[in-house]
């Protein structure tokens, strides 16, 4: 009797290693393939939206040159003393 028992146990667990090293197995290799990525995607993105609004860093400064500061200071790329004088006259205010 107990032998029959063990007997059952040992070929469940026989059949939960197989489908567990099966799906293993296929999940890894659609994400290889790159099927998962939209879905991966899709929940990176939701989770990012569902994260708690954070307050904006003030330390952040965006400088924006464009033609017509190139033109004024005639040089490209801009020497970066002229860069490090404009941050400087920022942060001063």
């Amino acid at each position: 009797m107990m032998r029959r028992i063990w007997t059952k146990i040992n070929s469940a667990n026989n059949n939960i290693w197989r489908i567990g090293f099966t799906t293993i197995a296929f999940v890894t290799s659609l994400r290889l393939v790159g099927s998962l990525r939209f879905l991966e995607w899709t929940v990176f993105d939701t989770f990012m939206r569902l994260r708690p609004e954070e307050p904006i860093d003030e330390r952040i400064l965006i400088v924006g040159i464009n033609e017509n500061d190139i033109n004024r200071i005639k040089a490209y790329p801009i020497p970066d003393k002229d860069i490090t004088a404009l941050l400087n006259r920022h942060l001063r205010k």
